[in-house]
């Protein structure tokens, strides 16, 4: 007895990948990616007089003057409050407590129709304010941080430690999509994290780096006025598949049988097959008509696959249909031929059979086979 594994491969040719299914994505009028700054260092949130919240859109980005500082924060053991000040007295105020202090943005505009009449402003209880130790800021508003992921960091939000290269990303939405945009970044003298033109990714559309030691000294990315996108579906990749079609596949057993001899299997029919028992050794391997007993097997279009029983090329049966989980077997036993289907003799050929025979097969298309 013989068991049987063979198949008619197909040649698979990649004509258009895979594209996954993008969601929607919304508007963004404005966004910055900036990189994190080292530790007591800060993006400044506010113009110096107060009036306009910055940065907020491309315009307050592009006069973003003393974009960087270092602030420093007090405390006091007493209760605080807010006090009215005029405009000299709150230029007086920020005077004294001097340029790297913070408390200038705990201050609220007050006007009188359009006109700015002073400020009121958060005033630390009497007593001797104690200074905060340094810390790691968050971004501002319309801001999100570089990631840097294959560093050591420290803070909350992934300053990277130590001194070199580093190599970071942010995501931006696109019409395509969102794309992740790695650069290249190197520290200053301050500690601040440059991004730099070589090796880094070209910026996408609507995106822009102005080139300002003033108005730009941390080389912040913006996007402005991105009009959103639609969901797309996902598409499948695309295949050529060529069958190979013809009689030019086949295989033999390695072993032969000279005596009582039984294969069994169950095809499977993409086109055509033949599998049966041959005169060993087998003159050709894709010869379908030199199988000296064998079941023929086809597929009409639109219809399940039928055989017929053939000695030599030549048909002996009609067509006749069978289940898909069909067992064919023939056998020779005592030297007479015997074709059955599930243990169904379907045909005896009127000679004997003698000498070596082996197993044969021939297959037409890609995905013919036997098992």
């Amino acid at each position: 007895m013989t068991d049987l594994s063979l198949v008619k491969d197909t040649e698979r040719t990649l004509v258009s990948p895979a594209v996954p299914a993008q969601p929607a994505i919304g508007p963004v009028p404005f966004r910055m990616y900036a990189p994190p700054l080292p530790l007591g260092w800060r993006y400044k949130a506010y113009t110096l007089d107060g009036e306009t919240l910055l940065p907020n859109s491309a315009a307050t980005f592009n006069t973003w003057p003393t974009q960087l500082y270092q602030p420093q924060e007090f405390t006091t053991s007493g209760e605080s409050s807010y006090e009215f000040m005029t405009l000299a007295e709150f230029t007086d105020y920020l005077d004294s407590l001097g340029v790297n202090s913070i408390s200038f943005e705990q201050a609220t505009p007050v006007y009188e129709g359009d006109d700015l009449i002073g400020y009121r402003v958060w005033v630390p209880a009497a007593g001797e304010p104690e200074l905060v130790d340094p810390k790691f800021w968050a971004p501002l508003d319309f801001m999100e941080y570089v990631t840097f992921p294959d560093v050591a960091t420290e803070g909350a939000y992934g300053y990277p430690t130590g001194e070199g290269m580093f190599r970071g990303y942010f995501d931006v939405p696109t019409a395509e999509g969102v794309e992740r945009v790695w650069g290249n970044y190197w520290k200053d003298f301050r500690g601040v994290l440059l991004r730099l033109p070589v090796g880094s990714d070209p910026l996408p559309a609507l995106c822009t780096q102005r080139d300002s030691t003033q108005y730009n000294p941390a080389r912040v990315v913006v996007l402005a006025n991105f009009p959103g996108r639609s969901a797309t579906p996902g598409q499948a990749a695309q295949y050529h598949l060529d069958g190979n079609p013809g009689w030019n596949s086949g295989a033999t057993s390695i072993d032969a049988f000279d005596g009582d001899c039984r294969v069994s299997f169950t095809p499977v029919v993409t086109a055509a097959l033949a599998v049966g028992l041959t005169a060993s050794p087998r003159p050709s391997v894709v010869d379908v008509n030199g199988i000296e007993f064998a079941f023929r097997f086809d597929q009409p279009a639109g219809g399940g696959f039928r055989y017929y029983v053939a000695e030599n090329g030549q048909r002996m049966t009609s067509f006749a249909q069978a289940a898909a989980d069909a067992v064919f077997v023939i056998e020779r036993i005592n030297g007479a031929i015997a074709f059955k289907v599930n243990d169904t003799l379907v045909y005896e050929p009127q000679r004997l059979s003698a000498g070596p025979l082996c197993v044969g097969s021939a297959l037409y298309f890609g995905g013919d086979g036997v098992y």
